[in-house]
């Protein structure tokens, strides 16, 4: 994210804080270009760039230039902010900007808008729709209203039941008061208040549950940090999905475990 109001860079921040995505930001648009070199350089990369149209000097219209020099619309998605969406649309547009936003900018239209970029194409629904999940049940630990609503969606769209628990506690204890083998996969957010991911899927392991050494735990987190990928598989998750979740992704990791 690059936007020279430091109000509403930090606005921005929260938002993508609660929708549970991980981000970089700065007030200065080069060190958002070498930023972006850099990620894409070590094999990383971002999904999404946020900038601020109306920047002094016509800059929030140079920088989506520059980085659209640098970054076809398939390696990266930029996204702009602004007062007058009509009046800059075609020039946005021309510039190289992928979604625009209305400010004041909310949450549900950050929302919507990740959704759309997320969602799966037309040209792959059919390989979506393969899938049937039915008569499997999972278990979703996720404090973010949003992300579990947005994750239920997914898992309902395949057939699947979904129960949620909103920390890690309440998970664990869904875990352990439900009958043996009543769930064929765990979905755990790892920052939850009360008790972690990490503490739940420990416990959850720990139990003396004839499941509970054998049932699939997959991490859902932002963190693809190498000391946050160790410490997922070090509390016996088997691996993690990232967030923000795409679908196919998603159903690809279920049936490798499940079916």
């Amino acid at each position: 994210m690059v936007n020279n109001d430091e109000i509403a860079l930090h606005y921005m921040m929260s938002t993508l804080t609660r929708l549970g995505i991980r981000y970089d930001s700065s007030t200065d648009g080069k060190e958002i270009i070498r930023i972006l070199k850099e990620a894409y350089e070590r094999g990383e990369g971002y999904d999404i760039c946020f900038v601020n149209w109306q920047m002094p000097g016509g800059f929030g219209k140079k920088l989506v230039r520059e980085m659209r020099e640098i970054f076809d619309r398939d390696t990266l998605k930029i996204v702009t902010s602004s007062y007058d969406t009509e009046d800059y649309e075609e020039e946005m547009r021309g510039a190289g900007v992928d979604y625009i936003l209305k400010k004041p900018v909310l949450q549900s239209q950050v929302y919507s808008m990740i959704s759309e970029i997320c969602s799966v194409p037309e040209a792959e629904k059919n390989k979506t729709e393969d899938y049937d999940f039915s008569g499997k049940r999972a278990l979703l630990a996720e404090d973010n209203a949003v992300n579990a609503e947005v994750f239920q969606g997914f898992l309902k769209a395949v057939n699947a039941e979904v129960e949620c628990a909103d920390n890690g506690e309440a998970a664990l204890s869904r875990y352990q008061n439900m009958p043996d083998y009543y769930y064929d996969m765990i979905f755990m957010d790892l920052n939850m208040p009360i008790m972690d991911g990490y503490e739940a899927a420990k416990s959850i392991r720990g139990s003396k549950k004839p499941d509970a050494s054998d049932i699939p735990i997959l991490a859902v987190t932002a963190n693809a940090m190498a000391k946050d990928i160790v410490k997922v598989h070090e509390a016996g998750m088997n691996e993690r999905i990232t967030k923000p979740v795409q679908r196919e992704l998603l159903y690809q990791t279920m049936e490798k475990y499940i079916l």
